[in-house]
């Protein structure tokens, strides 16, 4: 980088900050620390949802095997707090709450946990992730979400037992596995926040993720084909 222009990206950054008085310049300084945090949670869930999907690859596809869109997926995914999630993905052992009729399934210690699944993309899809509550006070407006390594926009909307965030599946012709990757605004211990003797860094309670494979379009009729039912539909009618 030359000198000039690592001199117009110090300028650059410098034209952040209000030093107008030493408290304005030290709230910015962390509104650039909280953003620069952001950003690399960002870069580090991207890298670990596609060092995943590589990882889910190698195992199932044998080395040079092409995948052909006439595979049979399914159509749709159930994946619950019961299923086999493990630790490097982001999750903590299987928990019941007090009555032993709800599983669930704290993520971290990072903020960012995944999870492969299988379905029939073909005509896109939809999935949605319901998790009771969050370790942190933060709002779940903050969520953020990845497929397959590439930003996902999600909506989040809450339900009596918790959230619901809901998100789409693009198409894709392939068979290989699907990964859905999530960062939560922030982890935080049980322990720290006074709690309980817990020490785990804690992001999400997650209950169940679901998936549902999308509908292929409609067949669209010639105009020909049209045409021809009006004319039928004319001759029926009595003279």
């Amino acid at each position: 980088m030359s000198q000039s222009t690592l001199g117009a990206s110090v300028s650059a950054v410098l034209a952040r900050f209000d030093r107008s008085n030493p408290e304005k310049l030290l709230v910015s300084l962390a509104t650039e620390i909280v953003r620069l945090n952001r950003e690399q949670a960002d870069l580090a869930a991207r890298l670990l949802a596609v060092e995943r999907l590589q990882a889910v690859a190698d195992l199932l596809l044998p080395s040079g095997e092409e995948t052909s869109p006439s595979d049979e997926l399914p159509k749709s995914v159930l994946i619950d707090a019961t299923h086999s999630l493990m630790d490097d993905a982001g999750f903590y052992p299987l928990e019941f709450d007090a009555t032993g009729a709800t599983a669930f399934r704290w993520t971290g210690p990072s903020a960012q946990f995944s999870l492969p699944l299988f379905i029939d993309r073909r005509h896109g899809g939809k999935f949605k992730l319901y998790f009771s509550r969050f370790a942190a006070q933060v709002s779940p407006s903050f969520m953020r979400c990845l497929v397959d390594g590439k930003p996902a926009e999600v909506t989040v909307h809450t339900l009596a037992s918790g959230f619901e965030l809901s998100g789409n599946l693009l198409p894709r012709l392939d068979s290989g596995a699907s990964v859905i990757s999530f960062t939560v605004p922030a982890t935080a211990s049980p322990a720290q926040l006074g709690q309980s003797n817990d020490t785990r860094q804690l992001g999400l309670c997650f209950l169940k993720l679901t998936a549902q494979a999308g509908e292929p379009p409609e067949p669209r009729q010639s105009e020909g084909a049209i045409e021809t039912q009006a004319v039928a539909r004319k001759s029926k009618r009595p003279a």
